[in-house]
């Protein structure tokens, strides 16, 4: 996480993301149930003022978000994510193969190639 601050976190509008993304990965984190997380879209390029975040939670094999209370219960439904952070949380379990994902966000609209980041956790 501290990588993912350092490179992407500079400047006024990068440090109101970098507070939100802090947020989001400790509610996820507190699950006991993150296994990794992915950041895609402007937030992982070299624009000045990214419009959002894209991230992607990958949970373990048994974790259903119906267990989930509170603030963090917010995390798994994606609407009501945009409205209080206004970022995109997309998130599957370890069961489903993550792959297909990962190609598919690896590419812009316009089918070029963009980058994706895994957050270490």
């Amino acid at each position: 996480m501290a990588e993912i601050v350092s490179r992407f976190c500079g400047g006024e509008i990068r440090a109101h993301w970098k507070s939100i993304l802090r947020e989001v990965i400790a509610l996820a984190k507190s699950t006991e149930s993150l296994e990794a997380a992915n950041i895609f879209g402007s937030f992982v390029t070299a624009k000045a003022a990214p419009a959002d975040i894209d991230l992607f939670l990958v949970m373990s094999r048994d974790f259903s978000s119906n267990q989930v209370v509170g603030r963090t219960r917010l995390l798994f439904d994606r609407s009501r994510a945009a409205i209080v952070w206004g970022i995109c949380i997309y998130w599957i379990t370890a069961r489903t193969d993550r792959t297909h994902f990962l190609e598919t966000w690896q590419l812009r609209r316009s089918g070029k190639p963009q980058g994706i980041v895994e957050v270490y956790l």
